[in-house]
């Protein structure tokens, strides 16, 4: 399994996993800028007037910056991460051994009211 586009034997595309969660974050920026197209001037005005060798630098774009972590904190194109514990760990409420299996919900932590002010609004 690689990362891209393959055919398969009936001659339709297949997008693989990599490509598709590249594919939904860049479709829901794209619905995100529909539905708040004054996003699309503030970012057009932003690349426009900044020099092209330094676009890449994230500081140098920080409204489109904070478009696009918006846009992966409203729609994370995992919804959950499966990680093991390198080593134990005592939490107030949790506690983890070493090897232990840690299932994490990254939509619930970017909807969540104690992290976030507004956690359902796009902002």
């Amino acid at each position: 399994t690689g990362v891209g586009v393959y055919l398969n034997p009936d001659w339709t595309i297949t997008v693989t996993p990599a490509a598709a969660k590249t594919s939904k974050a860049l479709a829901w920026a794209g619905y995100m800028l529909a539905i708040f197209p004054e996003h699309i001037e503030k970012i057009r005005e932003e690349v426009s007037s900044t020099p092209p060798e330094t676009r890449s630098h994230r500081a140098s774009l920080p409204f489109t910056r904070a478009f696009v972590n918006e846009v992966l904190r409203v729609f994370p194109p995992s919804t959950t991460t499966v990680r093991i514990a390198k080593f134990g760990t005592d939490w107030p409420d949790l506690q983890m051994k070493s090897g232990q299996v840690a299932i994490i919900h990254i939509h619930a932590l970017h909807h969540h009211a104690d992290y976030w002010t507004a956690p359902e609004t796009f902002d």
